[in-house]
């Protein structure tokens, strides 16, 4: 199908998978790093939980240590999932 399309105009890539983005690596630099860019994005732990909205998800963030990226196994707050994939939440 590759070689069938390959000078069609209108063909600007081809993707080998069904997923943009994974699989996403979880070890501890990069949820260190994960950690360090919400800090610098939000500032403090009462801006992070405000924007998150963690009063109603039941998820208050005491700690930065306590934020893990998110991943498919487990159920997470909907705007930490966001923040994950770099959109900015709210």
């Amino acid at each position: 199908m590759a070689a069938h399309f390959v000078k069609a105009p209108n063909v600007i890539g081809w993707q080998t998978d069904n997923e943009f983005g994974h699989p996403f690596c979880y070890c501890e630099g990069c949820q260190a790093a994960f950690r360090i860019g919400l800090r610098a994005r939000y500032g403090t732990l009462e801006a992070l939980n405000r924007c998150w909205g963690t009063h109603f998800w039941g998820h208050k963030v005491q700690d930065w240590q306590e934020i893990v990226i998110p991943d498919n196994e487990q159920r997470h707050n909907p705007s930490a999932c966001l923040d994950c994939t770099g959109t900015t939440p709210g």
